[in-house]
């Protein structure tokens, strides 16, 4: 098992990237919500048909715990607070204070 960090845009508040996770391709699309002030991301295989769509970035929360599309990337998708104070991530977080980590499937 591999546990990867996932490069994520420092500037832009809506964004999408092409991403390997466990041998496998996906779009992973970004976007900040100024009215709730928190990160979301959907998840779409490479053809962009949506796996799951906007996921409420959780600091310590296994992201696709409650998502059940067998096309979903098999491993642990999770944001972690590098500081320590598990601290939601603000608008300029993501990618510096927060990383979004996955660990790839046994």
């Amino acid at each position: 098992m591999s546990l990867l960090i996932i490069p994520t845009s420092q500037t832009d508040t809506l964004y999408e990237q092409v991403t390997i996770l466990d041998g496998r391709e996906y779009v992973l699309k970004f976007d900040w919500s100024t009215r709730e002030e928190a990160w979301y991301l959907s998840i779409y295989d490479q053809d962009e048909v949506a796996l799951a769509t906007s996921i409420k970035l959780v600091i310590s929360l296994p992201l696709l715990y409650r998502e059940t599309n067998k096309s979903l990337p098999p491993g642990l998708l999770i944001a972690v607070d590098l500081s320590g104070s598990d601290t939601e991530a603000a608008v300029d977080d993501l990618g510096t204070r927060v990383a979004l980590l996955y660990e790839e499937a046994a």
